[in-house]
């Protein structure tokens, strides 16, 4: 199994959600960033985080966040009902539009390491609902991800 990212939800207290963003390669664990997003308001574009399920990353260069991380839904196209739903550095849940910020530690923004564990050619993203939505036991398999639409 090539290189997957998943995230698990672990808070979402109304105004953000905090999670762990794991990076696999070739199904064991390689890295861990804490994450944060914003919380759970329906998929509203750029003030909802996404809806858990399964979707493709790929790098992307802009001006504004220089080399960063695009998701998409899992066939390539843009996130149903969403745009440019990025991977970023930043510190607070005021400097997110629906985006995904990892870190080095909670606070610190440390978003431009996991650049590096992921290939030119994009990989999967797994995202995993946080505890207060989820059934005791939730499967991190990549195969348990809900698919999208």
């Amino acid at each position: 199994m090539p290189t997957s990212i998943r995230i698990q939800r672990a808070h979402d207290d109304g105004t953000q959600t905090l999670g762990t963003l794991v990076v696999q390669r070739d199904g064991r664990a390689v890295a861990a960033f804490p994450c944060l997003e914003l919380a759970w308001r329906g998929n509203e574009n750029r003030v909802s985080c996404i809806p858990p399920g399964r979707y493709l990353v790929e790098k992307r260069r802009s001006r504004k966040f220089g080399l960063h991380l695009h998701v998409q839904d899992s066939d390539g196209s843009q996130v149903d009902g969403r745009a440019w739903i990025l991977v970023h550095g930043g510190n607070r849940h005021d400097q997110i539009l629906g985006c995904i910020l990892p870190g080095m530690g909670f606070g610190d923004a440390g978003g431009a390491q996991i650049l590096r564990y992921v290939p030119a050619s994009g990989c999967p993203l797994y995202v995993h609902a946080s505890a207060e939505h989820d059934a005791p036991g939730y499967d991190l398999r990549p195969e348990s991800a809900p698919t999208n639409g």
